[in-house]
C-alpha cells in the first residue's frame, strides 16, 4: 500500500469518525431536549395541580411528595450559592 492509499484510509476512518460523532451529540441534545420538556410539562402540571385548576387523584401522591421535599428544603434554610430554579411553592 502506498503511503497515499494509508493518507486516504487514515482520512476516510477520520470523516467517519467525525460523522459518528456528529450523530452522538445530536442524539445526546436530543434526548437532554426531551428530558427538559418532560421537566417543563412536570412543573406546570404541578402548578395547575397545586391551583386545583388541574385534578386527578392518580397524580396527589406526587403534589404531596413534591411538597414534603420543599418543606424540608425551607427547612434547611437558605443555601450559599443555591438559587431558585423557578420552583413553585405549594
Amino acid at each position: 500500500m502506498g503511503h497515499m492509499g494509508l493518507i486516504d484510509k487514515l482520512k476516510d476512518a477520520g470523516e467517519q469518525a467525525t460523522a459518528s460523532a456528529r450523530e452522538s451529540l445530536q442524539e445526546t441534545q436530543l434526548r437532554h431536549d426531551v428530558t427538559q420538556a418532560y421537566a417543563e410539562l412536570g412543573r406546570a402540571s404541578y402548578q395547575l395541580l397545586v391551583e386545583k385548576t388541574l385534578a386527578d387523584h392518580r397524580l396527589q401522591p406526587h403534589v404531596d411528595r413534591i411538597g414534603e421535599l420543599k418543606r424540608q428544603l425551607d427547612a434547611l434554610g437558605p443555601q450559599p450559592g443555591s438559587h431558585d430554579q423557578g420552583t413553585v411553592r405549594p
